[in-house]
Parts: C-alpha cells; sequence; structure tokens
C-alpha cells in the first residue's frame, strides 16, 4: 500500500493479478493499530496470503 492509494483500490488490484502471496513495501505511514485492519482486509477481501515485510529484512521472491 502507498500513503497515496486506498484499501478499496489495492484489495481491487490483489484480486486482479491474483498472487498467492501479497507484500507490502510502501506501508511506514501505517500505525501500529492500523496495520492489522489493514492486513486482515486484503488477505480476506483480496484472497492472497499477505505479508508485511519489516524495514532491512531481505525477501526472495
Amino acid at each position: 500500500m502507498a500513503p497515496w492509494s486506498k484499501l478499496s483500490e489495492v484489495i481491487d488490484y490483489v484480486r486482479e493479478v491474483a498472487p498467492q502471496r501479497a507484500y507490502d513495501v510502501h506501508d511506514a505511514l501505517l500505525t501500529d493499530l492500523a496495520t492489522p485492519v489493514y492486513e486482515g482486509q486484503i488477505g480476506a477481501l483480496g484472497g492472497a496470503e499477505h505479508h508485511r515485510v519489516k524495514p532491512g529484512t531481505r525477501l526472495t521472491v
């Protein structure tokens, strides 16, 4: 999710692309309170396993 996108747009994108897993890359502005809600909605409504990658973490896709 990017600061300029809406959650509904992110969910639509995840549905369209239909990945097995979705990872955030521009989520630094999400608060600790908002993050679980956001992650739950993408997983439930987007249909993909959702993960948040903490800064400095390496990820091989």
